[in-house]
C-alpha cells in the first residue's frame, strides 16, 4: 500500500504572502517573518490583503512556501 501525501489547500496565495511580508517589513524593519501574524492582529488584514484573509492565516508555513518551492 502506498501512502499519499495530503493535498495542499492553499488559502493565501504566493502573491498575498509576499505582500504581507513587505508590509511587515515596512512596519517592523528588524523583525522576522515569523512575527507577521502578530503584526496583522490589530490591522484590517482582509482590507489590506484580500477578503477572507486573517492574521492567523499568515503563519510561518504559509510565508515560507514561496521561498522554498
Amino acid at each position: 500500500m502506498v501512502a499519499l501525501a495530503p493535498t495542499q489547500q492553499r488559502v493565501v496565495s504566493y502573491g498575498t504572502a509576499t505582500v504581507s511580508m513587505i508590509l511587515n517589513g515596512l512596519g517592523f524593519s528588524n523583525r522576522q517573518h515569523l512575527l507577521v501574524p502578530q503584526f496583522f492582529e490589530n490591522k484590517p488584514a482582509a482590507h489590506l490583503l484580500g477578503p477572507g484573509i486573517s492574521a492567523g492565516m499568515l503563519n510561518d508555513d504559509c510565508l515560507g512556501r514561496p521561498w522554498i518551492g
